[in-house]
């Protein structure tokens, strides 16, 4: 009857235990999403990541747009991806008359783009709430918060994000052309992003390089973020 009674009162423990492991092991992985989608979001809704695309890609002399028609097209963009708008509309002046900039395609590759934007902040979120929620536990259960359990995960996240910038940092720098075309294949079920730069604003306001400066800009946010995690976790 001991024995029973003890084998009873240990496998709770042993469950425990290993549904703790496990999520760790989710935590290490929330850590580089949360931190990369984070950056991202800054990126994303930072005017100077604009401002400094259009000013190094000359978009004032490749659209013919003035300086505050290209601000306006930054905040509607911005707008955009925080509203419940279904479709972007942009308003310039061109040839002396206020016209709508996008045509029907262009206007749909956006949703298609918002629908991703919504998905990075998504992601975000939901990661941000299984660390806060493991941080919550930790401190709640005292046997589990010793340094080591706290720390652990969040260094081994920390390391895990630097490593992932590292090998698509190696990917851009090798053919950025090539990962930015994967990533159109991967992120859209249309070839709604097939743009004409002859026709289309969309592609001459944000040229491929425009993009390679919001990679690394979101790379640089992540990187220093994940160091400065990982080296006060090993601290």
């Amino acid at each position: 009857n001991l024995n029973i009674g003890s084998k009873t009162a240990v496998e709770p423990t042993a469950i425990l235990s290993r549904v703790v492991y496990y999520y760790k092991l989710l935590v290490i992985i929330c850590i580089p999403i949360f931190i990369i989608t984070t950056a991202a979001r800054i990126v994303i809704n930072a005017s100077l990541l604009y401002d400094y695309g259009f000013e190094k890609f000359h978009v004032s002399q490749t659209t013919s747009l003035s300086n505050y028609d290209l601000q306006r097209v930054s905040e509607t963009f911005r707008d955009y991806f925080n509203s419940s708008d279904e479709s972007l509309q942009v308003e310039v002046t061109l040839g002396g008359n206020r016209v709508g900039l996008f045509n029907e395609r262009e206007i749909m590759h956006m949703k298609d783009v918002k629908e991703l934007v919504q998905k990075v902040y998504l992601f975000q979120e939901i990661s941000l709430l299984i660390i806060l929620l493991y941080m919550l536990l930790v401190r709640w259960r005292r046997e589990l918060s010793g340094k080591v359990v706290l720390v652990w995960p969040l260094l081994q996240g920390g390391l895990l994000t630097l490593s992932f910038i590292l090998i698509t940092a190696l990917g851009v720098f090798i053919s950025f052309d090539r990962l930015f075309l994967l990533f159109h294949l991967i992120s859209f079920s249309n070839d709604m992003w097939q743009l004409n730069p002859m026709t289309d604003y969309l592609i001459r306001l944000f040229p491929e390089g425009f993009f390679l400066s919001a990679t690394l800009f979101i790379a640089a946010i992540a990187a220093s973020a994940a160091l400065l995690l990982s080296i006060i976790s090993a601290g």
